[in-house]
């Protein structure tokens, strides 16, 4: 899977596109299909939505909090490659953060699913709005360290790429 655009035109529409690939396919499955916990798995499919939600929340707010000014010797691309290798690895498995666990917020998709459409809007609003290349010092992913709004909407890309993969796979949604 390479799925990351370091160009913001780019990086905003395959943002858009995924949005409303997740909704195309949980409208297309059945209530049960969303609630199923297929054997070996913690969540449901509705649980890696609320998942997706939570972490991209976290990362509007990220977007929001202090930043440093860009700094021309970064290299986005080869930090983006990275993550992108290292995330789209289904084989390799990562312990979600407590903080962004799923915990039963929605109850149905019916219930996610307008959650899902504004949190993704944010994102992209924000990152209209904002300086893309600004360094947010609000919290570093655990992984990866401080990252620019550009960069934290690429991982927010390429993290639900992940799950959309995942929800193919294991999931057949």
């Amino acid at each position: 899977m390479n799925t990351f655009a370091t160009d913001l035109d780019t990086l905003r529409q395959h943002l858009l596109a995924q949005r409303d690939e997740l909704v195309n396919r949980l409208d297309a499955a059945t209530e049960d299909a969303h609630m199923r916990l297929p054997a070996g798995k913690d969540w449901s499919a509705l649980g890696h939505v609320e998942h997706l939600i939570v972490t991209e929340r976290g990362i509007g707010k990220v977007f929001q909090g202090p930043v440093e000014g860009a700094t021309a010797d970064r290299d986005s691309a080869v930090l983006l490659a990275r993550v992108n290798e290292i995330f789209g690895n289904l084989e390799r498995s990562f312990p979600a953060p407590e903080a962004v666990t799923p915990k039963g917020r929605f109850a149905t998709w019916a219930d996610a699913r307008p959650v899902w459409l504004a949190t993704r809007d944010e994102t992209l609003a924000l990152l209209q709005a904002l300086n893309p290349d600004e360094v947010c010092q609000s919290w570093p992913h655990p992984a990866f360290g401080h990252l620019t709004r550009r960069e934290w909407a690429s991982f927010a890309l390429i993290h639900t790429a992940r799950h959309l993969q995942n929800l193919q796979e294991n999931y057949k949604i």
